[in-house]
């Protein structure tokens, strides 16, 4: 989901700009979190012996998806705020031109945060081993700043067509 979120971020951020970004940030957040209440509450109803319980508890406990989920939204919000701030600076600064440049380096900023954001606390937590966080972070940022850069013709039609509709 989070190259997707990136992407979107892109968008709104090229077109709309990072105030508009912050507000739809703050949205998904909401989003999220109500939807991760509504299923462990229907996961609790179910019973521990339910596939639901299973997939949103998991088999560490209750303990270790509280730190997933606090982990995730953390991650969420740091790298959310960093992808669209970067995105503001350099468009500041390149005015129309260079978008490409934009997502990809907005987006390899936003995965790092999000990587290591996520990373550190779950090393904390003990949910990772730190001898694991460099080995595993890495690939993941990769990973996903790849995604984006194969969707990037994508994002970049429809960035322009939504900037066309937008200027009407």
């Amino acid at each position: 989901m989070f190259p997707i979120v990136y992407i979107i971020s892109d968008v709104v951020s090229e077109v709309y700009g990072y105030n508009v970004a912050k507000k739809a940030i703050w949205g998904g957040l909401i989003a999220n979190v109500y939807a991760l209440s509504a299923l462990t509450i229907v996961a609790y109803i179910a019973g521990s012996e339910s596939a639901m319980y299973g997939y949103i508890i998991g088999d560490y406990g209750v303990a270790s998806a509280v730190v997933v989920a606090i982990a995730g939204f953390s991650a969420y919000l740091v790298a959310s705020f960093v992808n669209a701030y970067v995105m503001k600076k350099m468009k500041d600064r390149d005015k129309e031109k260079r978008f490409a440049l934009r997502a990809i380096v907005s987006t390899l900023f936003g995965e790092s945060c999000d990587s290591a954001v996520f990373g550190v606390i779950a090393c904390v937590c003990g949910l990772w081993s730190w001898n694991d966080f460099v080995p595993t972070v890495t690939p993941i940022i990769v990973l996903k700043t790849s995604v984006e850069a194969l969707c990037l013709p994508v994002t970049t039609r429809v960035v322009r067509k939504i900037e066309a509709i937008e200027s009407r």
